[in-house]
């Protein structure tokens, strides 16, 4: 009998050490190492981009696009959302520029710009790096804000905080409200454990999977497009940034809102699966004279999946200005 029990204890053990085994080996084929800077800025950085040293730690990648002939054009800062990155304007901007002064960066913690040293990633000290940027390019005139998401909020913060710097506000899709059923992507970057594995363990389905439920049509996901999210994401130091990031409450200042007081569009994907539209209404009822449009089968950012449409009602928005 001890001789089976002897047997049996050392099957179950090496059960356990061959599922620990295999878990540790399936795990291990996600562990994604950070990717150099340089890298990716030779791959990234194209076109109009330019990298401003703001602070010491913090170099800023951003795009700086507008009418060669006018100087004294609108100027239009184009705020991103989480894990995204100046990219997500491409399109929006090509319709925009001919007319205005079109400002685009990447946040820091995001994109190229990375994370900065002594950041705490708030929406008060992001609407404060908005005012920097404004200062370092010698903008000083009022501007017209357009933040998708995470943008959004920081857009609105900014407005609060700086109203005479604030010429009108556009929220695509905006943070703002209570905000209970959260991504899985963030959810689980805000439980301990996950969130510290996130740091190292990306695999690529899941940057494919959340793509998927930011876009309300699939077929618009392009291999391209989600490769430059897989590979921003892993730029060095920017996960590590995303997890302090998504672990502010960024809905719970929602009485703040109706302090704001400047025209205001609200632009919303009826199919957005992760702020859903729902949200809308409520930025319409507090903030004065705002007006809103919904998008029918678009997503979380109508921006890349509708940019003409988008753009068209920018623009007569631009125009009541």
């Amino acid at each position: 009998m001890n001789v089976l029990k002897s047997i049996r204890k050392h099957a179950v053990a090496g059960c356990v050490l061959l599922f620990a085994t295999a878990v540790g080996i399936a795990l291990s084929s996600f562990v994604q190492f950070d990717l150099p800077a340089e890298k990716l800025e030779a791959k990234y950085a194209t076109g109009a981009s330019r990298f401003l040293e703001l602070s010491p730690g913090l170099r800023v990648h951003y795009r700086d696009e507008g009418p060669e002939n006018s100087p004294d054009a609108p100027t239009l800062v184009l705020i991103h959302g989480t894990a995204s990155s100046l990219h997500t304007f491409d399109e929006l901007t090509r319709k925009l520029a001919k007319d205005y002064r079109v400002l685009r960066f990447d946040l820091p913690g995001f994109g190229l710009t990375g994370p900065c040293t002594g950041c705490d990633y708030s929406p008060t000290e992001d609407a404060e790096f908005v005012r920097s940027m404004l200062d370092a390019l010698g903008i000083p005139e009022p501007v017209t804000l357009v933040g998708n998401s995470l943008g959004g909020r920081i857009a609105w913060e900014f407005a609060l905080r700086f109203p005479d710097r604030a010429r009108g506000l556009v929220l695509l899709d905006s943070l703002g409200y209570l905000w209970p059923d959260k991504p899985l992507a963030i959810a689980a970057a805000r439980i301990p454990v996950l969130g510290g594995a996130q740091r190292y363990i990306t695999p690529y389905f899941l940057i494919q999977q959340s793509l998927r439920e930011v876009y309300g049509d699939d077929a618009l996901i392009s291999r391209e497009l989600v490769d430059r999210h897989f590979e921003l994401l892993l730029r060095e130091g920017n996960r590590a940034a995303f997890i302090q990031r998504v672990n502010h409450e960024l809905d719970v200042d929602e009485a703040k809102i109706p302090g704001l007081n400047l025209p205001t569009l609200v632009l919303w994907g009826a199919d957005d699966e992760w702020v859903p539209a729902a949200h809308s209404p409520k930025f319409v009822r507090d903030i004065p004279g705002a007006r809103q449009i919904l998008y029918a089968g678009v997503g979380h950012v109508p921006h890349e999946e509708a940019p003409e449409r988008v753009a068209l009602d920018l623009r007569a928005f631009f125009n009541e200005l």
